[in-house]
């Protein structure tokens, strides 16, 4: 069990700003215990993504249930995170509970914990049945404030995403970007305020804070791919000897696929 309380400032920047950044502040951090990691989430919803709706109004209190991972999860004792990252008046909490594969599915079909943090997320489930909805994957350098231990920068410079399969781990055919080419996240997480020589150089590169969410980009996307889905298929109604049989096959398979309410990894 653990319960994580900080600030999370987000901030976009190219190729030459990051050299720029980390050229200075290199000399005001170290190297995080985990400095290059890979980052594996699961972010689960509603069939009608209630919980991303309620987000993307960005109401005072606000929360997303995943699952996260820092190597691909294959197996049945490979270790994750359950994670609920709530956001209250601007301030992230992130309360988890570890799991293996095969501990994470028996806790799907009981609902049953232990933990305080487990019958927190077990009242989630039971509320919203949330199914795996789309899978991130993020490649992120990290460190600490020399200062501050408390305080933590990381730079993710790869993201992608998908919305298909969601899983644990990478599948290149399926996964897409969601950053520019030649572009960062720059993640400060922190209880206070920022030390004031990082919030000069900050300024001082024109790097300014960006309201963003990795979540809400794929559901975007996710929304604007049913949207075009839903406009073919109108269209195709409208003109139904213009729809051929493999088409008809596609759709029928669309409305007919279920997502696992235990991910299947």
């Amino acid at each position: 069990m653990e319960t994580i309380i900080r600030k999370e400032l987000k901030f976009m920047m190219d190729d030459a700003i990051k050299a720029k950044f980390l050229k200075q502040a290199l000399e005001w951090m170290v190297p995080d215990e985990y400095y290059e990691s890979d980052i594996y989430s699961v972010y689960l919803d509603t069939d009608q993504f209630d919980l991303m709706r309620i987000c993307e109004g960005k109401p005072d209190y606000r929360f997303k249930p995943r699952l996260r991972a820092y190597a691909p999860v294959l197996n049945s004792d490979d270790t994750l995170f359950f994670e609920l990252k709530k956001k209250v008046e601007g301030v992230s909490c992130k309360r988890r509970e570890l799991f293996t594969l095969d501990s994470l599915k028996d806790f799907f079909r009981t609902h049953e914990s232990a933990e305080p943090v487990g019958r927190e997320i077990a009242c989630v489930l039971d509320r919203y049945t949330p199914k795996p909805v789309f899978s991130l994957y993020a490649h992120r350098f990290s460190w600490v404030w020399k200062d501050d231990p408390t305080l933590r920068i990381t730079i993710d410079d790869t993201l992608t995403g998908r919305s298909t399969s969601p899983g644990l781990h990478r599948c290149l055919k399926e996964d897409r970007p969601m950053l520019k080419e030649g572009m960062n996240i720059l993640e400060i997480k922190c209880a206070g305020n920022l030390p004031l020589k990082l919030s000069r150089l900050l300024d001082k590169l024109n790097i300014r804070q960006a309201s963003f969410s990795k979540a809400g980009s794929i559901y975007a996307s996710v929304m604007e791919e049913r949207f075009h889905s839903a406009d073919r298929l109108n269209a195709s109604q409208d003109c139904p000897q213009r729809q051929s049989e493999p088409l008809r096959a596609l759709h029928l398979r669309k409305n007919e696929r279920k997502l696992p309410s235990c991910p299947n990894f």
